[in-house]
């Protein structure tokens, strides 16, 4: 026996556990959705804009980009001293659950017709009730979520998703969505 022997193999790693995709979590991955043309500033004033782009309708909700224009570059983008800092405050540390929100941070809605609404600041509180513990429950109230998006301090760009229980049937189906939900799905590593 030598006093360097080789190392032990190595050993297979576990199995990853399996998420099933819910629909309020994304655009379904097995439609085409239908542009909806939509292309609407929200909000202007002399130095920022705010306008909805690219909606594209699918079979359960519309997906969008949000995207916010500082005239004056150099300067605090939406009073946030930090150029990199997340204009809906996600990425700001320390933020709880039922605090009042800070002035400076960008909000977003959509407000229904019956009273029902879904905001930014709603869903950054309330992440277990998108992708909470109990997946299989659906949510009873319109879901919006935000997906990949960044900027600098003169133009920033989010995509976002709006699920509805009946959004489009013009969506085109690619394909039956797997019987574990969703038009594919996540691994969590």
């Amino acid at each position: 026996m030598s006093f360097f022997e080789p190392p032990s193999p190595p050993r297979e790693p576990p199995e990853p556990p399996r998420v099933v995709e819910r629909p309020w979590w994304h655009a379904p991955r097995n439609e085409l959705g239908v542009s909806t043309a939509l292309r609407l500033t929200l909000a202007r004033t002399e130095d920022v804009a705010v306008a909805l782009v690219d909606a594209v309708a699918y079979s359960t909700g519309l997906s969008f980009n949000l995207v916010i224009v500082n005239r004056a570059a150099g300067e605090p983008f939406l009073g946030h001293p930090d150029p990199f800092e997340h204009p809906f405050g996600f990425l700001r540390p320390g933020r709880r659950h039922g605090e009042e929100l800070p002035p400076e941070l960008l909000r977003f809605g959509v407000q229904f017709s019956d009273g029902r609404k879904a905001t930014t600041t709603g869903w950054a509180g309330g992440v277990l009730a998108v992708f909470g513990t109990d997946e299989e429950t659906e949510p009873e109230d319109p879901v919006l979520v935000q997906g990949g998006g960044g900027g600098a301090e003169d133009h920033w760009e989010s995509s976002f998703w709006l699920w509805l229980l009946e959004a489009s049937s013009r969506s085109e189906l690619l394909w039956p969505a797997s019987p574990e939900g969703g038009g594919g799905s996540l691994t969590s590593y």
